[in-house]
């Protein structure tokens, strides 16, 4: 049972933890591209004359400014989201941080110092998309500050870049419950 348990938390642990970090990068990579989907129909709209350009990108930003998403210990609470900026570090969309549309945010670093919008921007122009990694505060939780993930992705006609993520903290809580479970297994099972 010991050499089992063993190899269980010495490799399975850790493919489990690249496996869903994998799986949670796809989640929030899919999540994005729905929301140029969404943008690409009302540009479609625009292009075809069914109304002019103002008002396709307002109902574009407003759509993708409901979505909501998100599980927290296996209760779905959707509050993540979607947000946007253009190539000149503008926000353009926040949901939870309307007070700052419409003014540069280019200059946001982490606690770390990582000017991250930048590197968004960076990341975005030169390849398209990308995943970009920074400190951030942990949900509504100011005080605690941990490692996060984005995913965006430059939807060209508009110079808007969409981007939502994932906080690593969430994924070591996940394995956590995986690793007592399985304590909980081999020790009833070394107790019969």
């Amino acid at each position: 049972i010991m050499p089992f348990a063993i190899t269980i938390f010495l490799y399975l642990i850790p493919t489990m933890k690249s496996h869903i970090l994998d799986q949670k990068k796809l989640m929030i990579k899919n999540i994005v591209k729905s929301s140029i989907e969404i943008t690409s129909g009302y540009y479609n709209d625009y292009q075809a004359g069914k109304m002019p350009e103002d008002q396709a990108q307002k109902e574009a930003l407003k759509a993708i400014e409901s979505l909501r998403y998100g599980f927290d210990d296996e209760k779905y609470i959707g509050e993540d989201y979607v947000s946007a900026i253009d190539l000149n570090g503008i926000s353009v969309m926040h949901p939870y941080g309307s007070k700052f549309v419409g003014t540069n945010i280019s200059h946001f670093k982490d606690k770390a110092g990582k000017a991250f919008i930048k590197e968004i921007i960076k990341t975005c122009k030169k390849n398209g998309n990308g995943f970009v990694r920074y400190m951030w505060q942990f949900k509504k939780n100011k005080k605690l500050i941990v490692p996060k993930i984005s995913y965006n992705e430059l939807y060209k006609p508009w110079g808007w870049l969409f981007g939502t993520g994932i906080y690593i903290k969430d994924l070591e809580d996940e394995l956590d419950r995986i690793k007592l479970r399985m304590i909980g297994v081999f020790g009833s099972i070394t107790i019969i």
